[in-house]
């Protein structure tokens, strides 16, 4: 099984639990967790995300890496990922 196809498996469990919503809510809208395939999930997390969508003043991201633009998943960057912020 492929890397992308396990991080799949684990956004669809934690949709349900409200990570889907946060990430919308942080993101102004620019990272759904929610694809129907993992080839779109793998896009949506290498999408860059605009510095000027990340609200910072939601709890757990306000340290998030300043400046630039950042994915959901960001491979080698823990400062850049979404996702590690989230959790």
């Amino acid at each position: 099984m492929a890397l992308i196809d396990e991080v799949k498996q684990l956004c669809d469990r934690l949709v349900p639990l409200g990570w889907r919503d946060l990430l919308l809510r942080v993101t102004r809208n620019a990272l759904d967790i929610q694809q129907p395939t993992a080839a779109a999930l793998q896009a949506t997390l290498m999408n860059p995300i605009p510095d000027a969508n990340i609200d910072r003043m939601i709890a757990g991201f306000q340290d998030f890496a300043p400046g630039g633009s950042v994915q959901g998943i960001q491979p080698g960057s823990f400062a850049r990922s979404l996702f590690y912020h989230a959790c």
